[in-house]
């Protein structure tokens, strides 16, 4: 459709508007009263200055309801003919802000602000990707530099999941069934979009669209084994998300997905590049957001599925986070006392490798030009690993490792460490740093 057939539809009479709508998908064409649970037949109303003479009324309750009723058109205020050029202008053309406030300026010389104008666009691309998911367009190089920062594909996603939950007939969920052929395509903010919209239909409540998730689940999981950093990411965010909310979505799936997650917790060299601010050189790490998701996986599985992980693997990759960098750090440190709480003998096993990285990071001293930011950090770190710590001596056959011994030796020899120490202990059995053992 071009811009002159727009206007020549928006010339047509409301009702012939409003029954192309309905062909479309865009608003619903039968209606169930609420109250009643019965249909409403189409009823003209007599207030309705931006949809003239279009309704529906039940015959039972006498009750009237707006033809926007349950469509997407239901989150406007604003008049049928300046909306479809809105929606047209965001679809196929380079929308500004300026064009748009013409478009929808109203007699007194009133406007939208710039807030509604962003708020519009997001709006726009909701509407198109759930009405029309073949528009891949959406999605190319013109619409994410548009709205460049804004989360375009999620916010996309939110919308789908919002849509398919809260909507549980036949047809939503036949949206969303089609929408899974979009794991594999070309486009990545596509990819993402669909991936991620799997993450806001997890919730947990039970709905009608859980059944049809257990079937398809293998196939957005797949993702994490996509070639793209952010659908790789995403995927382990519904991962994490159905581990927390919906474990037995995942359950007998995990055989297939874990071995990418344990890949993903390895630091990439290739991933890691220099940046130059002004004279000096900053280290990037692209690969630090996928190792966080690969380990929040991780700590939340403990909780849900421990009895469905193989242990030893899983303390390996384990390992990696307790060389990693600070962030990473302290999850892997929750990990850890997590594991010597819920499988105290699978982690004696692997407590030699484990102790090294602890005693390394003990033995850390500040540099003599660092910043007040990295001393933090560091004294951080070895509370966390002093937490850790008090945690893994409770092991039952732990005194007979002698990485731990060692381990143990440096904290009461070395004065701040033991006095920190004792400190943590104290506060541990008041349950003072229960609540930090926590992510998010």
């Amino acid at each position: 459709m071009n811009r002159v057939k727009l206007e020549l539809f928006l010339d047509l009479p409301m009702p012939a508007i409003v029954s192309h709508l309905r062909a479309c998908g865009l608003l619903r064409s039968t209606l169930m009263c609420p109250k009643c649970a019965v249909p409403c037949v189409e009823y003209q109303l007599k207030k309705s200055p931006s949809w003239p003479g279009c309704g529906w009324r039940c015959n039972n309750c006498a009750t009237t309801f707006s033809a926007l009723r349950d469509s997407w058109f239901s989150r406007t205020r604003i008049d049928i003919r300046p909306l479809l050029r809105m929606l047209y202008a965001f679809s196929w053309e380079q929308a500004s802000f300026r064009s748009v406030q013409h478009e929808l300026r109203c007699p007194d010389g009133s406007t939208i602000s710039r807030q509604t104008f962003v708020d519009y666009c997001r709006l726009m691309a909701w509407a198109l990707f759930i009405f029309f998911p073949n528009s891949e367009y959406l999605f190319d190089e013109q619409s994410q530099a548009r709205e460049k920062g804004a989360g375009q594909e999620v916010c996309a996603a939110s919308f789908t999941a919002s849509i398919v939950v809260s909507d549980g007939d036949r047809l939503r969920i036949a949206e969303f069934i089609n929408l899974q052929a979009h794991v594999s395509s070309p486009s990545v903010n596509m990819r993402a979009a669909v991936v991620t919209s799997v993450k806001f239909m997890i919730t947990d409540e039970q709905k009608p669209i859980d059944d049809v998730l257990d079937t398809m689940m293998s196939s957005f999981l797949s993702a994490a084994g996509d070639e793209n950093l952010d659908v790789r990411r995403v995927a382990l965010v519904v991962l994490n998300s159905a581990a927390h909310n919906k474990p037995n979505l995942i359950r007998n799936r995990l055989a297939e997905v874990m071995p990418i997650v344990y890949h993903e917790t390895n630091v990439r060299q290739e991933l890691i590049r220099e940046v130059e601010m002004g004279p000096f050189k900053h280290s990037v790490d692209d690969g630090l957001d996928l190792r966080k998701s690969a380990f929040e996986c991780m700590y939340t599985l403990l909780d849900s599925c421990i009895d469905r992980l193989d242990l030893h693997t899983f303390i390996a990759a384990l390992e990696n986070g307790l060389k990693d960098q600070h962030d990473i750090k302290l999850l892997s440190y929750l990990i850890l006392s997590k594991l010597a709480t819920l499988a105290p003998n699978d982690l004696t096993l692997k407590l030699d490798k484990v102790c090294d990285p602890l005693k390394t990071q003990l033995n850390v001293k500040n540099k003599q030009n660092a910043v007040k930011a990295e001393m933090d950090k560091n004294e951080e770190l070895k509370r966390a690993v002093l937490r850790t710590l008090i945690v893994l001596n409770k092991l039952p056959e732990g005194t007979r490792v002698v990485q731990l011994n060692e381990l143990r030796s440096l904290v009461s020899n070395t004065t701040d460490l033991r006095t920190v120490y004792e400190a943590l202990e104290k506060d541990g059995r008041r349950g003072g740093f229960a609540v930090e053992n926590t992510v998010e």
